[in-house]
């Protein structure tokens, strides 16, 4: 069973460095390899020339201007900055490991916070299985350069920090009444941890407040849980009172609203549509056990019952709120979703093991043979589509490249025009890899604002993708 799990996260981190090997940088990253002045708009490249990222203080000096100027998610910058310094062959075999960790901590957490490496292989195919068929904006957040950083790499720091306090929940214990060695650590990872997302950690505090009340009800409060929640709400209040918050709603000129404009209302229900839509199997799954649970009360006999049901609620709450925020927040985007999309796995994750300590459940063994057979099938034919589709992309970039350094050379005031790949030109590529298909880094649009931090970052004048 331990060999069989490790095996399982060794062909995920596999899967994963694969498909980052094939990943480009996107988006922000070109924008973010330079050292850009105070109170500029991201990808606005109508300055003068401007410094490339070369040392770490250059890395301070811009996380600096961008804490001051634009957001304040400062942990998940300083990573962005640094590996497109030291070049991104160095950052694919690392965020290929941040799959499997994560993967591992949704396990730990939905077995009581038990940190061990004899995994359930059948869980850790499950929980992969979630994580790539239900997020909606997997490549920008699992594969993507910039949003790796800040989503995927923060979520294994925030589930690290609350691994300790979901182990004490589960058994008073487990860690000594006077761990000095501890409470320093957690300190230090808890700033970290509440310096990650805006939309879930504000839940989160509300969660933690629960277990330090929970804690003093049984006079089981120890150093380590305050300080770590100290460290929280710390982090936390360096990410949410960040002055480039402010700034960039002023220059934004969204100064006049702190909710959602009418103007994005259409636009937020759609989001979230899709949202509920591509998590509606998890949540069909959590609704259905509480209803078998009301109906079944009393088949429910573990002592521990009713902790599993209390924890798989708070991450409930954490993922429906939110939801709510990002609703409310005054800005479109999808990404915020898959924090979402994790918490609700780890609560439909300890509904399981719910069943399982009870034996009890939801799905009979029929039911789960025929969902167990559509799921492989699901997973083999979207990671083959996705590799092929990914790989034939990343040649056809590679080509790019070559025209692009060439112009450098001999014209670089020429407006470079190339040929779209083969995959954007055939939808079959789209829905065969489950949406995991990673786009060229620029449009048929030179005047795009990623367009023109390509073609700065390649020192050209312009480029454009032309049918």
């Amino acid at each position: 069973m331990k060999k069989k799990g490790l095996i399982v996260l060794l062909l995920i981190f596999v899967l994963m460095l694969i498909l980052n090997t094939f990943t480009p940088l996107l988006s922000d990253d070109y924008f973010s390899a330079f050292i850009w002045p105070k109170r500029v708009h991201l990808n606005d490249v109508s300055y003068e020339a401007v410094k490339r990222v070369s040392s770490l203080e250059d890395i301070c000096r811009g996380l600096r201007g961008y804490y001051f100027s634009w957001g304040g998610r400062v942990p998940g910058g300083f990573p962005v900055s640094f590996f497109l310094w030291q070049g991104k062959e160095f950052f694919n075999p690392i965020n290929a490991f941040m799959m499997p960790a994560l993967v591992a901590e949704i396990y730990w957490l939905s077995h009581e916070g038990k940190v061990s490496v004899n995994f359930n292989p059948s869980y850790l195919v499950w929980i992969f299985f979630a994580l790539w068929a239900f997020n909606v904006s997997f490549i920008d957040t699992c594969l993507w350069l910039a949003g790796s950083s800040n989503y995927l790499w923060m979520l294994v720091i925030v589930l690290a920090f609350l691994i300790p306090y979901i182990r004490s929940y589960f058994d008073v214990n487990a860690f000594n009444n006077h761990n000095t060695k501890l409470a320093i650590g957690i300190f230090f990872l808890g700033i970290l941890a509440g310096w990650s997302h805006e939309t879930t950690n504000c839940w989160i505090v509300l969660m933690l407040l629960y277990l330090l009340y929970e804690s003093k009800k049984k006079g089981e409060l120890r150093l380590w849980k305050i300080s770590g929640f100290t460290g929280f709400c710390l982090g936390y209040a360096l990410l949410v009172f960040a002055p480039g918050n402010f700034s960039r709603l002023q220059m934004q000129q969204n100064t006049d609203s702190v909710v959602i404009a009418s103007g994005l209302l259409s636009a937020k229900l759609v989001e979230l549509a899709v949202i509920l839509f591509f998590h509606f199997i998890i949540w069909y799954f959590v609704i259905s056990f509480f209803f078998k649970y009301k109906r079944q009360k009393e088949k429910f006999i573990h002592k521990d019952t009713g902790l599993y049901l209390v924890m798989a609620g708070l991450f409930i709450l954490i993922a429906c709120g939110s939801c709510l925020m990002m609703f409310f927040i005054p800005s479109k985007g999808l990404r915020p979703s898959f924090l979402n999309l994790v918490y609700l796995i780890i609560a439909s994750a300890l509904l399981f093991r719910l069943q399982e300590v009870n034996e009890v459940y939801v799905i009979d063994d029929r039911g789960k043979s025929f969902l167990r057979c559509i799921g492989y099938a699901y997973l083999i034919a979207t990671i083959f589509f996705s590799i092929w589709g990914n790989y034939i992309n990343y040649n056809h970039l590679q080509n790019i490249l070559v025209h692009v350094k060439e112009t450098e050379k001999q014209s670089p005031k020429t407006v470079l025009e190339v040929s779209p790949s083969l995959t954007s030109q055939n939808d079959i590529w789209l829905y065969g890899s489950g949406f995991h298909l990673v786009p060229l880094p620029i449009s048929e649009d030179e005047n795009y604002e990623i367009n023109k931090t390509f073609s700065y970052y390649y020192g050209i004048k312009g480029i454009k993708i032309v049918k």
